[in-house]
């Protein structure tokens, strides 16, 4: 496995941090989620799209521990 390091703002680890949290997993396996989301054959990188973005975070905090469960 390779190590990288990367510049991020505050509100991105502030983001991540949560999303880990409702996840139920740490911070450093939501950041490889979020890669392997971003980096799979059948992903496009789309422009942020706020309210999709709340709308999701809602879904996943609704969500929560069935994502634990399935972990």
């Amino acid at each position: 496995m390779t190590a990288i390091t990367i510049q991020v703002s505050d509100e991105q680890v502030t983001r991540l941090k949560e999303r880990a949290r409702v996840l139920g997993v740490s911070i450093e396996d939501a950041a490889r989620m979020a890669i392997e989301k971003g980096t799979s054959e059948d992903s496009e990188i789309e422009p942020e799209d706020p309210e999709f973005n709340k709308t999701a975070d809602r879904i996943i905090e609704q969500n929560a521990e069935l994502y634990r469960r399935l972990a």
